[in-house]
């Protein structure tokens, strides 16, 4: 599983650095830029939901990060089979596009 996210910082540079350090530090995550000395654009390639979700708690629990946007996340087949319990019960969702109200299983 790969996942783009963008950690934004609201803090002074000592603290953002640190926060950028510890970032840079997780194998997981590979850390681009800093833009406009408050956001870093990261990418986290994981084998699991869960694990991604860790990593973006554990990144947004670091001293001087507001937030963490994620901005892509791109799912194996197995990935979205096996861990994301709203996609692995989905029964009868209504076909997109259709001009039916005909429900699909997917």
């Amino acid at each position: 599983m790969i996942s783009s996210v963008i950690a934004k910082f609201d803090c002074d540079e000592r603290t953002r650095q640190q926060a950028i350090r510890q970032i840079a530090a997780q194998p997981a995550l590979e850390v681009g830029e800093l833009i406009d000395e408050r956001n870093l654009p990261c990418t986290i390639e994981t084998s699991s939901c869960e694990e991604t979700e860790q990593i973006t708690r554990w990144m947004l629990a670091l001293d001087g990060v507001a937030i963490v946007d994620v901005v892509f996340v791109h799912f194996e087949k197995d990935d979205r089979e096996s861990d994301v319990p709203s996609l692995r019960n989905r029964r009868n969702v209504p076909n997109p596009g259709s001009d039916t109200d005909s429900l699909t299983t997917r």
